[in-house]
């Protein structure tokens, strides 16, 4: 959906009105019961993804979580091999409100009672147990009774069932509005509250939203010590690879680290695959690391809006490294500069033409570049891709007379380059404290948060506008039929939020 469409529900006039068209397409009756979720809970549904390791098949994984996310829902997919007592923790941390497990029907039946247990041990068995198995009716049976919620036979009964789903998550507890249980369960560094104040920050739901802000203030005189690094790059560059390493590094060196991993929202149905702490399965299961994959949510610049205050609450409970790692290189992606000290931008060698592969707006603004993959038979063009960087950087001014970006290679898979990385990490947060721009570049991002926040506040005044509200869907259909230009109709709705009641 477009922004217009997400605040007032506009469905496309093609929709059909039933739930489903023969094409799998999502229609307004479905919209409208998203849409209503949405308002209540202030997020979408979200579901851990999940199954018996061994025999899991990856393409039926896909497929599945294509299917929930053109739902509009956010897809959660847990890392191989994961314990059930890990695969609990989780679903704590990721805030998900139900579990799909999928895999061979005779695995299944053991596989839901393990999870239902560990649930239950953590205080979770309100969550729903969801199966995908190419099951006969004695094994449909045999799984419910062991704890699932519902059987699809294949993957192409999800979105049929889809208006039943939300009515398995119906009971699912809202968040605490008790502003104590947040500050003390943070600054103790209790992972149920970090993960939960993440989930109110995240709510759309007013209530939600006005109890975040006192919490963030609260929590503010906690936070500001870390050392924010931004993590970027082209896609399949390695970022969620190299983040594993550079993670595992840091650990070793007494760090606390939280990743907040931003993955991409589809613009049609608003759902998201989170497959990043699948790709992290060694740092997910450290005790002094959080992951926390969070959907874009549409938003320019490939982060999430509520990033800077999830910041400060991973600050406030202990984390002293955040890595804030963005969707890929664009112009837009310059917006986690302003919110971390640190841009680190990955590249790869022997991709084409590598200096066409980074914006001039992303050289501006990258504090260092680094040439991942450079191992094996690929060391000799790392080299070279370093040469054609480092000759790109010469032509860029930096924003620091006294830092020149430097460029340089590491391999994920090897860890060489990764010491180097922190090193230069740690050069540049001396060189500008000594300065005196570390204090200046800290309160330049507070103004930018603020100036970030008021455009935000006014946006969502212009769109709640009664005014508004009562002709925008008229004035759509005018443009859209083109008896009224899209400059005159913004225009016109501008003036109506211009007139008083």
């Amino acid at each position: 959906m477009t922004q217009i469409q997400e605040y007032f529900n506009i469905a496309d006039a093609a929709l059909p009105e039933a739930d489903h068209s023969s094409n799998g397409r999502l229609g307004k009756a479905w919209q409208r019961q998203l849409a209503a979720f949405i308002e209540k809970r202030g997020r979408r549904p979200r579901i851990l993804m999940t199954g018996p390791e061994s025999k899991r098949d990856q393409s039926l994984d896909k497929i599945v979580a294509n299917h929930f996310a053109d739902l509009g829902f956010d897809v959660d997919i847990s890392p191989p091999d994961l314990a059930v007592a890990d695969l609990a923790r989780l679903v704590d941390e990721n805030d998900d409100h139900v579990v799909c497990v999928i895999g061979p029907p005779a695995l299944l039946r053991n596989k839901v009672s393990e999870i239902k247990q560990a649930l239950r041990a953590a205080k979770r068995d309100n969550i729903k147990i969801l199966v995908v198995a190419d099951a006969s009716s004695k094994e449909i049976d045999s799984i419910i009774k062991a704890g699932a919620a519902t059987v699809f036979r294949t993957e192409k009964d999800i979105i049929p069932f889809g208006p039943r789903l939300l009515d398995l998550l119906a009971n699912r507890p809202s968040a605490p509005r008790n502003h104590d249980f947040y500050i003390k369960g943070v600054l103790s560094g209790n992972r149920d509250a970090v993960t939960r104040t993440i989930t109110l920050i995240e709510s759309e739901l007013p209530e939600h939203r006005q109890l975040a802000k006192h919490i963030i203030n609260d929590l503010l005189p906690h936070a500001g010590q870390a050392i924010r690094v931004g993590i970027s790059g082209v896609p399949g560059v390695g970022k969620s690879s190299f983040i594993e390493s550079f993670g595992k590094f840091l650990l070793d060196k007494d760090y606390r680290v939280a990743v907040l991993a931003v993955d991409p929202s589809s613009s049609k149905s608003g759902g998201s695959i989170l497959g990043d702490q699948t790709r992290m399965l060694q740092l997910a299961r450290e005790p002094d690391v959080l992951i926390r994959p969070s959907p874009t949510q549409c938003m320019l610049g490939g982060v999430t809006r509520r990033t800077r205050e999830t910041i400060i609450v991973c600050e406030a409970a202990g984390y002293n490294v955040i890595l804030v790692e963005t969707v890929g290189v664009g112009q837009s992606e310059i917006a986690v500069a302003s919110m971390v000290d640190f841009f680190l931008v990955l590249m790869l060698a022997g991709a084409g033409d590598e200096i066409q592969g980074i914006k001039k707006g992303i050289l501006e603004v990258a504090d260092a570049i680094a040439v991942n993959k450079a191992d094996g038979d690929n060391i000799q063009k790392a080299l070279e891709a370093k040469q054609e960087y480092t000759k790109a950087m010469h032509l860029i001014k930096p924003s620091l007379s006294y830092w020149t970006p430097p460029v340089l290679t590491c391999s994920a898979h090897t860890k060489s380059g990764i010491d180097d990385i922190w090193a230069t990490i740690l050069e540049h947060r001396k060189l500008i404290t000594a300065a005196g721009e570390f204090t200046a570049m800290r309160r330049k991002q507070a103004l930018e948060w603020m100036e970030a926040l008021l455009d935000e506040a006014l946006l969502e005044r212009f769109f709640t506008n009664p005014r508004i509200k009562r002709q925008m869907a008229a004035i759509m259909t005018d443009v859209k039929d083109g008896i009224l230009t899209p400059s005159a109709a913004a225009h016109e709705l501008l003036s109506l939020h211009t007139k008083t009641e």
